[in-house]
């Protein structure tokens, strides 16, 4: 747009022929000012502090920037520049300038340059009307400072602070999830204990199982928590020759996570009660895999017991059933099929993954796989 149709330039248009009435020889006070007020020496200075300076003539309509001024600009040294230039790179609808100029106040403004000029910097430009020598207004002079480590360093602290936030929401969904959690094992213990001996110790081996979760998630930032892991927490202090483990490295969401860790702990416990681990001769062999889908990936397991004692299908659903069946159906959308088979105890489970459908990571992580005793997974 040519400088003479620009809105910013018409505007201050009308406004310096009302400061420019009968001020006499104005290019004769400007050019004493230019030659006595701002002496070369000065331009020097601000120039080697990395300043800009800039001088609108408000009767000429002429704008001239410095060398560094045109640089923190985005523009050569050396390269006309204009107010219509100036317009330009200012946010659209922009009429400060203006009404600095209408109001005789101080013109202050903060603006990041178009991509088309530069490369995201931040610039403030601060100027002021000067008065000539019969004290009219004849120009406006001022500054310009490059602020982009400043206007950073405010993001910054913007973005500390929304993460400090979200910090904060998700700690406190974690402690009414875990609360819930403890409320949910403190009433099935209750249930289940035929004394309050029996109560504390059921109570307490799943706090620390649960606790064991937990720490599981937190070595891993709370993103994740390795399957390997969860289960070794739970079957480590068994003999290793009585546990085996078959099956890539997955990592668990941490919803997923901590339904597991209990589920483990539950099965860990019966084999230690009633099934395989009862017996020296028992044997507890898991193994799973991990196989994509068209939405996501489905982890299978298989939890196999053999060599305890013998085994017959309970007369009705006890806790350690229903924690299973509803940890794996009801909160992880699975299936659970227990078999009470003479030989051992069997639960093969079915449970869709979430990690990398909610930003908590990419797809399943399978490394190479894991076939060993328990003695690589042993918990710590």
């Amino acid at each position: 747009m040519p400088q003479h149709h620009h809105p910013i330039f018409t505007a201050l248009s009308r406004l310096a022929a009302v400061f420019g009435a009968g001020s006499g020889p104005t290019a004769l006070a400007a050019s004493r000012w230019r030659g006595e007020w701002i002496r070369p020496s000065c331009l020097a200075g601000l120039e080697a502090g990395g300043v800009g300076y800039w001088e609108l003539d408000l009767p000429g309509m002429t704008l001239e920037v410095s060398g560094q001024g045109k640089r923190l600009l985005g523009r050569n040294a050396d390269a006309p520049f204009g107010l219509a230039d100036l317009a330009a790179l200012l946010p659209a609808g922009d009429d400060r300038l203006t009404l600095a100029v209408a109001d005789g106040g101080a013109y202050a403004e903060d603006f990041r340059l178009p991509a088309l000029n530069d490369d995201g910097r931040w610039v403030c430009i601060r100027g002021r009307l000067v008065g000539g020598e019969g004290g009219e207004r004849q120009r406006m002079a001022g500054v310009i400072l490059d602020i982009t480590e400043r206007q950073e360093a405010v993001a910054h602290v913007v973005d500390s602070d929304r993460r400090q936030r979200l910090l904060i929401d998700e700690l406190n969904h974690r402690v009414k999830n875990t609360l819930a959690a403890v409320q949910s094992i403190s009433r099935q213990s209750a249930k289940r204990a035929g004394s309050l001996d029996d109560f504390r110790e059921l109570f307490e081996a799943r706090l620390i199982a649960l606790s064991q979760t937990h720490n599981a998630l937190t070595r891993q930032s709370w993103e994740r928590a390795h399957l390997d892991e969860l289960l070794g927490q739970q079957l480590g202090p068994y003999p290793s020759e009585q546990v085996r483990l078959d099956g890539p490295a997955v990592d668990l969401a941490p919803r997923e996570a901590l339904a597991l860790g209990m589920v483990f702990h539950e099965l860990a416990t019966n084999a230690a009660k009633y099934g395989a681990l009862s017996t020296p001769d028992g044997r507890v062999r898991v193994s799973w895999d991990v196989i994509p889908g068209g939405v996501g990936a489905e982890l299978l397991m298989d939890w196999a017991e053999s060599g305890g004692p013998p085994v017959t299908a309970p007369a009705r659903r006890g806790f350690g059933i229903r924690m299973i069946q509803g940890s794996v159906m009801g909160e992880l959308g699975g299936s659970a099929d227990l078999g009470f088979e003479p030989d051992g105890f069997r639960a093969k489970l079915s449970i869709p993954l979430d990690f990398g459908r909610d930003g908590v990571g990419d797809e399943p992580n399978m490394k190479p796989g894991v076939q060993h005793g328990f003695s690589a997974a042993r918990a710590k």
